[in-house]
């Protein structure tokens, strides 16, 4: 029979506390992973060597993203040789069960289990509330800069397609009755800048305790179905839900951060949603695009893309970041 690899979606700071306390060599390894994302200036690195959970590894969501060399789209899922690459140097086991938490509290750790599940990873669980809620329950933290461990053999492995949602899936015409496309940014983001015709208004931080960066932790499970059918409703939830249900799902926000949240938050309702990872940014670098606007009660049509971010300060090349001591990984190629 094979062995049960289930693991929480989300985890206590107390329940990895547990975690970490009872590893022995009988058990698969527990290993917490700093997936954080801050806006620059300021340094992930830098804030992972301020303070950490102990025995944490350290992933850059950037420095180790796939780049677009037309849309230069700037947080997007690595390659295959970045990713393996990566956890081969983090000493990463396929069988270890990966704890994602970040610096704020609930910014990016969805992310970070995405992109692990993605990549096949079966033992992924996220910590609610990142390291404030670790450091709110007392527990120690490690400080300073710490020696590479030693490389793991993960293997080569390919990515789940059927996870990500492309462009075409989002933009085309053909199928739209098929698809719900959430998007998860600020409503004023939605509402202001722009979104994706037909899209669904859903802000991530409908599922947060209180306001970033006040409280980030994700509101207890009970409470999600009606979080979410407040806003789609009772029936397209329950039609998502159906097995037999040809609605494709697909999240969506401004650089495929937030969206994530939401494929974690649905797939505990068995919801297999895409994310769409350009989102947004690379929604709006394509010129000619149609665009909605207003609040979810008062929509109208805006002008198409015109082929330029919104957020230009944000749209930063990876060979012009700043060299902030982040750990340089090889890509392979097997």
């Amino acid at each position: 029979m094979a062995a049960n690899t289930s693991v929480p979606k989300l985890i206590s700071p107390q329940e990895l506390h547990q975690l970490l306390q009872g590893q022995d060599a009988s058990r698969p390894r527990v290993i917490p992973l700093d997936v954080s994302l801050v806006y620059p200036p300021a340094s992930e690195y830098t804030q992972h060597l301020d303070g950490r959970i102990p025995g944490a590894r350290f992933f850059s969501m950037k420095r180790y993203a796939a780049e677009d060399p037309e849309l230069k789209t700037v947080i997007m899922l690595p390659t295959t040789g970045k990713f393996v690459g990566a956890m081969r140097y983090l000493g990463i086991r396929r069988d270890d069960h990966i704890i994602c938490y970040d610096v704020m509290g609930f910014w990016t750790p969805a992310r970070g289990a995405w992109m692990l599940k993605v990549f096949g990873h079966e033992k992924v669980s996220v910590l609610n509330g990142g390291l404030p809620a670790w450091r709110a329950a007392g527990y120690s933290i490690e400080t300073g800069s710490y020696s590479a461990t030693e490389p793991s053999d993960y293997p080569f492995v390919q990515p789940n397609k059927e996870m990500i949602a492309s462009f075409e899936s989002v933009a085309s015409e053909a199928g739209i009755k098929e698809r719900v496309i959430i998007d998860t940014r600020p409503v004023e983001e939605y509402a202001d800048i722009g979104h994706i015709p037909k899209s669904i208004s859903l802000p991530f931080t409908n599922f947060l305790a209180g306001p970033p960066p006040n409280d980030m932790r994700v509101l207890p499970e009970e409470t999600w179905k009606g979080i979410i059918a407040k806003v789609i409703g009772d029936d397209l939830l329950n039609e998502l839900q159906n097995k037999s249900s040809e609605l494709q799902v697909i999240s969506t926000c401004g650089w495929g951060v937030t969206a994530c949240t939401v494929w974690l938050i649905l797939g505990s309702f068995g919801v297999n949603a895409r994310v769409y990872d350009e989102s947004w940014e690379g929604y709006e670098m394509r010129a000619g695009n149609p665009v909605e606007k207003g609040s979810p009660d008062a929509l109208h049509p805006g002008a198409p893309t015109k082929g330029v971010t919104s957020f230009p300060e944000l749209q930063i090349p990876l060979d012009s970041l700043p060299d902030d001591g982040t750990p340089k990984i090889d890509e392979v190629t097997s």
